[in-house]
């Protein structure tokens, strides 16, 4: 049995390419050796998530490059993943939105929120799995990095409703007939996110937290759950632990704006600092914007081995930078020379 909302049907002219023992990647046929180049690590982020989360319960796990026009970045859609095809970068640098599709497998799919209030037990669970399985393949630094990114998206999102807005509380009202794509935000994600690696903080760190997230998805296979389960189950679970008998469920759940505990201290910020030392650089070589500026300190290898999203942040963090005085063309053309893959595509 699946909920209702992720069956999806797609007819087209397609083909596909293995990519793994229980993986393909189906696509238009100009577009389908592309992705499963850019596909290829399918198979080891299935892993990781079973080590995480249990056995991947569905069979096969394929995915489908759908044409341009599709309006999101991935749709969880059991034995079949939609994705937009601007997932094709060439260097499989958005390889984390396939992870992320995949972590839904358990979390969204196999157990399912019971309706829209609890939406962030769906996304949030999901993005707490997603970065899991990055921080088992490519270290605990890339598991906080991405959770700065996602700390910065929930400010930027709880600002745009309104610190007061009932929008911005983890588990919204919208019981006066709502429309829940109206609540529809980063919010869910990143707090619910936030709230998971904060319990896994009282409860001992991510080993002891998972054992207990594991036991949750397994107990409540093929089931619909809301807020309140998640209580009873983790206070019942961790019922002799100090700490999590401090957790403030009615502010986490309902209260709207900030979390009532930052986790932001707590976040490793060392390939963060590096996106900013190197933007910093760059702003400050030619910080009047005459087109003169010195970057004797940057260097060709400055972004090797960077993974895409640590490139978006220097990017993100230069355009902050300049916000008042725009880089000079001649400094672009610089950085364009010394960084030819910035302008590859």
């Amino acid at each position: 049995p699946i909920p209702s909302y992720p069956l999806a049907l797609a007819v087209g002219r397609l083909e596909s390419r293995e990519i793994g023992p229980r993986s393909r990647v189906w696509s238009e046929p100009s577009t389908v050796e592309a992705g499963a180049y850019e596909f290829a690590d399918t198979e080891k982020f299935l892993a990781a998530g079973e080590a995480v989360a249990g056995p991947y319960v569905w069979g096969r796990y394929d995915i489908l490059l759908l044409p341009p026009s599709f309006p999101y970045g991935g749709m969880e859609n059991p034995c079949l993943t939609f994705v937009t095809p601007t997932l094709i970068a060439g260097d499989r640098s958005q390889a984390n939105v396939i992870v992320h599709e995949i972590s839904h497998s358990w979390c969204g799919n196999l157990v399912t929120n019971q309706n829209w209030t609890h939406f962030w037990m769906n996304e949030g669970f999901t993005v707490y799995l997603e970065r899991s399985i990055l921080a088992a393949l490519y270290g605990e630094t890339m598991f906080h990095f991405h959770a700065l990114g996602g700390y910065k998206g929930m400010e930027d999102a709880i600002k745009n409703y309104g610190l007061e807005h009932p929008y911005t509380a983890m588990v919204p009202d919208l019981s006066n007939g709502d429309d829940p794509d109206a609540a529809f935000s980063k919010i869910p994600y990143e707090k619910g996110f936030n709230f998971l690696f904060y319990l896994s903080t009282l409860v001992g760190g991510a080993e002891v937290f998972n054992r207990f997230f594991r036991e949750f998805i397994d107990k409540h296979a093929f089931q619909t759950v809301d807020s309140h389960v998640f209580k009873a189950e983790f206070v019942q679970y961790f019922e002799g632990t100090k700490l999590a008998g401090e957790v403030d469920w009615d502010a986490w759940y309902f209260k709207p704006g900030m979390p009532p505990v930052s986790n932001v201290e707590k976040f490793d910020r060392q390939l963060m600092e590096q996106a900013i030392a190197l933007a910093e650089k760059w702003h400050f070589g030619d910080v009047m914007g005459t087109g003169n500026g010195v970057f004797g300190e940057c260097t060709p290898d400055d972004m090797k081995d960077w993974p895409g999203i640590q490139v978006v942040a220097f990017l993100e963090r230069l355009l902050i930078l300049r916000a008042m005085t725009p880089l000079h063309a001649n400094t672009a053309q610089t950085m364009h020379k010394m960084y030819p893959f910035l302008g590859s595509s």
